[in-house]
């Protein structure tokens, strides 16, 4: 009898395998949060840390851009004063026209180029820009007389520190005979000391054009010269 007992429990046993195993999953069901619970706790974590990372990223990219701006200015910086100072009236405004082309640099700094001669030729490219504007400004000027445009050019002398023999006058006279876009070429090649192909970038010409320009402009130099 009591064999027979035994063999029918174990085969209800055997027939009901998950009949506990359900039951302790749902006890721990019960005693795990929800999903939506651990979201909540992941947010408020989140929220409690108050860290801004874009923030951050931001802060290190200007760091990056102003380490390598900053040596740029640097050696840049005179060489674009005396640009203006030789091609800007009144002369005291080449240290402003400068620093806007500075400006302009650093707002548009994700173009920099990345060798040494196309930053400098990029900076140029700028500069030119802003002495053209600059140039446009002043034509609407009418307050300046003849006596403060003299004036002026003194200072232009002191400040450059050009004292000009006959032989250099006679060639800034010649040198003014030419057209606008000759006289640029030949300032940026021997005043600022471009090679040809960089001066012709600087005024928008392909290589091949501003050598071509270049020797056409020195040959008119040359005529200009003989009877200046």
């Amino acid at each position: 009898m009591n064999t027979t007992t035994d063999q029918a429990a174990a085969s209800e046993a055997h027939s009901s395998p998950n009949s506990i195993d359900q039951s302790t999953l749902g006890d721990s069901d019960q005693n795990s949060p929800a999903p939506s619970e651990n979201s909540s706790l992941a947010n408020n974590d989140q929220s409690k840390c108050g860290c801004d990372h874009s923030s951050t990223a931001g802060s290190t990219h200007e760091q990056y851009d102003a380490l390598r701006f900053e040596p740029l200015v640097a050696s840049l910086l005179p060489d674009l004063v005396r640009y203006f100072a030789m091609r800007v009236q009144p002369n005291h405004e080449a240290p402003d026209c400068a620093a806007e082309t500075l400006l302009v640099m650093w707002q548009k700094i994700d173009r920099l180029p990345a060798t040494t001669d196309g930053q400098r030729a990029w900076a140029f490219g700028i500069a030119r820009k802003v002495a053209a504007n600059h140039h446009r400004k002043r034509r609407r000027r009418t307050e300046a007389s003849e006596s403060l445009r003299q004036m002026l050019q003194a200072q232009l002398k002191e400040v450059v520190g050009v004292q000009l023999t006959r032989q250099q006058g006679r060639a800034i006279n010649a040198l003014r005979m030419l057209p606008a876009d000759d006289q640029e070429l030949l300032r940026l090649v021997v005043w600022d000391g471009f090679g040809v192909a960089e001066a012709g970038g600087i005024l928008g010409l392909r290589p091949d054009a501003a050598r071509k320009r270049y020797q056409r402009a020195r040959a008119r130099f040359r005529e200009a010269y003989a009877t200046a």
